[in-house]
């Protein structure tokens, strides 16, 4: 995968915090997962799970939260369950 497509998702993750538009911030760090899991980077791809795990704490969101929760569970992280 091009280097680009990793920046432009950190870019789109910067601009829904600026913007105030968190509820996109789902699928960006989904896109960011998938772009760093792809590329073997694994520690970063954990740090974004962690991060969409916050995430969907604050926001409740039901979507959000299976999908992350399965890629949690799946990789064995203890607060998969919360």
């Amino acid at each position: 995968m091009r280097r680009w497509l990793g920046k432009g998702y950190e870019r789109a993750g910067e601009l829904c915090e600026e913007l105030d538009q968190r509820q996109h911030l789902g699928a960006v760090l989904y896109g960011q997962f998938t772009y760093q899991n792809v590329r073997g980077e694994y520690r970063p791809a954990e740090e974004t799970v962690a991060a969409a795990l916050r995430i969907v704490r604050a926001l409740r969101s039901a979507s959000v939260a299976f999908r992350f929760r399965t890629i949690a569970q799946a990789r064995g992280a203890p607060d998969a369950a919360e």
